[in-house]
């Protein structure tokens, strides 16, 4: 559960709320593959009851599957429903309940309820194939990130050994794993590392000046890496930055980027 100081899901949502109950029965669409929407749900429904009736003689699977599901839609609904991830745990509750089914309690299942069974399954199977082909026939047409074309780019142009500074560390993430970096310099939070610490020192204001006169990203080439927030030119340029590349027409806004370098500290 994020900390509460990290600004990222702050409260507990216990009162009553149309919109959170239709975004938790949304996110209940990711068993068949299709994350968020909200057109599924019914269909989603009668799919858990028909694999709960199937195995309702396996009481450990069905005690996974309801609680499972349950802990999991409760979750989103009070907590935290932002992310496509949160909402994927439904379809690994749904995969452990019916592995836990076939493999402790089919020998009490009936032909009927093993027939089900194999038909939710198949179901479910071939929505995932439906919904993945079709996601990856979007990222072919309009990627979702511009991470891996910006760790491509400094790839060839020789840039990967270089000291290279983010902004902001959660945006650098894809990069750094795309790269294979061992750490990037995070402006916000003003610290180096390769993955996102959720605490307030993240969210104080950041200096961009002040940080990238820092003396251990003094007198080395440098490459900074923005995700698109709004940066002085001039004082770019006065420490020897210039634009080297800028990537846009990411499905998601703030994943496009523009790349900056300084060949070596100015005089």
């Amino acid at each position: 559960i994020p900390p509460a100081d990290t600004g990222i899901a702050a409260t507990w949502n216990f009162g009553l709320s149309s919109e959170r109950l239709l975004s938790t029965l949304g996110a209940l669409s990711a068993i068949l593959g299709a994350a968020g929407d909200r057109g599924l749900w019914p269909a989603v429904a009668l799919l858990l009851a028909g694999t709960l009736l199937a195995i309702r003689r396996a009481a450990a699977a069905a005690t996974l599957l309801v609680l499972g599901t349950g802990g999991v839609a409760a979750f989103i609904y009070t907590k935290y429903g932002g992310s496509t991830w949160t909402s994927g745990v439904f379809f690994l509750v749904f995969l452990a309940a019916v592995w836990t089914a076939r493999s402790d309690g089919e020998g009490r299942m009936t032909r009927f309820e093993r027939g089900l069974l194999s038909a939710c399954v198949t179901l479910v199977l071939a929505f995932q194939a439906w919904f993945g082909i079709a996601a990856y026939r979007a990222e072919l047409a309009r990627p979702y990130s511009s991470a891996r074309a910006v760790a491509g780019f400094l790839a060839g142009k020789g840039w990967g050994g270089d000291l290279i500074a983010g902004l902001s560390d959660q945006k650098m993430a894809a990069i750094i794993a795309y790269t294979g970096a061992s750490r990037f310099y995070f402006l916000n939070g003003d610290r180096w590392g390769s993955f996102t610490i959720w605490d307030q020192r993240r969210l104080a204001p950041v200096d961009p000046e002040a940080a990238l006169t820092r003396p251990d990203l003094v007198g080395a080439p440098v490459v900074l890496i923005d995700a698109m927030t709004p940066l002085d030119p001039a004082m770019l340029a006065r420490h020897g930055f210039r634009e080297a590349a800028r990537f846009t027409g990411a499905a998601r806004a703030d994943e496009d980027f523009i790349v900056y370098r300084r060949e070596a500290a100015p005089p």
